[in-house]
């Protein structure tokens, strides 16, 4: 137990990896469910902003056609799409990263030279 206490102070262990997943999938659900949450609490809180949203929404309805409007709605969905993807990539480098260092410390640990590239 304390030897773990110790290698856990001296950055020997890192509890990256599981954060990282809890960091994951609480960013890919819960940023998308706080930035709605956001855009109504902003629309009640000031008139302005609802105002506008209102007028802006009524305007919209009536240049665009409804083929128009499905249109951008594809394209909402699918730069959302993209931007979990992007999520996801980020996530899955940086694990991969943490992972190739604990593969080089057990080598290491084994008796292999590891040698930084210059």
């Amino acid at each position: 137990m304390m030897q773990a206490m110790i290698d856990f102070f001296t950055f020997k262990t890192f509890i990256s990896l599981d954060v990282m997943r809890v960091c994951y999938f609480l960013g890919a659900i819960l940023m998308s469910i706080a930035s709605w949450g956001f855009v109504v609490w902003v629309k009640r809180r000031y008139m302005i902003v609802n105002t506008a949203y209102e007028q802006s929404k009524s305007w919209l309805l009536n240049l665009t056609s409804l083929r128009q409007r499905m249109l951008l709605l594809a394209l909402f969905i699918l730069a959302f799409l993209c931007a979990e993807i992007i999520w996801r990539m980020m996530f899955e480098y940086l694990l991969a990263y943490l992972q190739i260092r604990d593969v080089l410390i057990k080598l290491q640990a084994q008796g292999w030279q590891i040698k930084p590239i210059q």
